[in-house]
């Protein structure tokens, strides 16, 4: 089947918002107008009419589209299984018990909390007593403050799984995920034994975007690793290798330095070099899984967050620090040349608000 004809029948398989979407994605080379007005029959109607096309354009577009398609399935056939599973469940029986007339009326339990002790089956009565007695706890807002929290979540409606053939016409299936400007693509034969490729992993795919905070692209590996792990149809297992090509990842980097962070990782080498310098890699993936609780440990909010726009003021004068400009660590240095520093007077600010102060 040509690129044409699976295009063709993967947009037909799609509903319309999906196409649309699509085709905005790529719609400086197609200029097609406008989309939001025309209907799914007009735009693939108008992308057939485009002749000739690109063939790394419409290489592309039949790739996501497949992808798109596949992953539709995929989670279709998944929540098919949930609900079947549930129907499955045997259904728990609810025995009722019979009121006795000669029984006194319950007392109303505690649902408001009134004493704030967490006990909310405890009389409402007894509660309300209790309240006038204690006088309510102070928060420590300190400790709440520095209480760190995961601010990133694995979206697995992202993740989009789709068979392919590569070059040689041999089976794979391919593995996409996109969220926060990080991309990763991987490979996983279907035939045993099973490994999992990692073909791109960038922590910026849009150059016009900003990169991926430190730790987050790790993140979504270790977390995407984990997902496939549990899909039974790729045979993925923790014992499974994990391979990867240090050079042809990303553009730009130094290659020794690449070498020595994947070696740090527990990588180790797969045969000798490129005439290029770039090096295969492999270790198990539950032996790189072992990193990921480093990489969850980054991926957290920092202590004392530098605020969007801080003035410092200093011995009566005033400086002004961007904190997309200056940084985090800036903004710690300020704080510890404070407790260095015999400063007459320091003031850190947030607008109206006051961070830190020392006379």
């Amino acid at each position: 089947m040509s690129f044409r004809a699976e295009l063709n029948k993967h947009l037909t398989a799609l509903p319309v918002g999906e196409v649309k979407k699509l085709v905005s994605k790529y719609n400086k080379e197609l200029d097609i107008k406008p989309i939001s007005k025309l209907k799914k029959a007009e735009i693939i109607e108008k992308i057939k009419s485009k002749k000739p096309m690109d063939k790394q354009l419409l290489a592309k577009l039949t790739n996501e589209a497949r992808a798109t398609v596949e992953g539709r399935k995929a989670q279709k056939a998944s929540e098919k299984e949930d609900a079947k599973k549930k129907k499955e469940e045997p259904k728990k029986k609810v025995i009722k018990v019979k009121k006795s007339k000669n029984q006194p009326p319950k007392a109303k339990p505690d649902f408001l909390d009134l004493d704030k002790d967490g006990d909310k089956k405890e009389p409402m009565k007894k509660a309300a007593k209790e309240a006038k007695k204690s006088k309510p706890k102070k928060e420590n807002l300190k400790d709440k403050a520095e209480t760190p929290t995961n601010y990133l979540k694995f979206d697995t409606k992202k993740l989009k799984i789709s068979e392919n053939k590569n070059f040689m016409n041999q089976e794979f299936y391919n593995i996409f995920y996109n969220d926060n400007n990080v991309r990763i693509d991987g490979l996983i034969p279907p035939k045993k034994p099973t490994y999992f490729y990692l073909e791109t992993f960038m922590a910026q795919e849009d150059k016009t975007q900003p990169r991926a905070a430190k730790g987050q692209a790790n993140f979504y590996l270790c977390e995407l690793l984990k997902s496939l792990l549990q899909i039974k149809f790729l045979n993925l297992k923790p014992t499974s290798e994990f391979k990867l090509t240090a050079g042809n990842i990303s553009d730009g980097h130094n290659q020794s330095k690449l070498n020595k962070y994947y070696e740090g990782l527990g990588f180790k080498k797969d045969g000798t070099a490129y005439s290029s310098g770039s090096q295969d890699y492999k270790q198990t993936i539950a032996s790189f899984m072992k990193n990921c609780e480093k990489f969850k440990n980054s991926n957290k909010e920092p202590k004392n967050k530098m605020p969007s726009g801080v003035h410092i003021h200093l011995d009566g004068k005033t400086m002004k620090y961007n904190s997309v400009k200056e940084g985090q660590a800036s903004f710690d240095k300020i704080r510890s040349n404070r407790a260095k520093k015999p400063y007459k007077k320091m003031t850190l600010m947030d607008g109206d608000k006051i961070l830190d102060y020392s006379a």
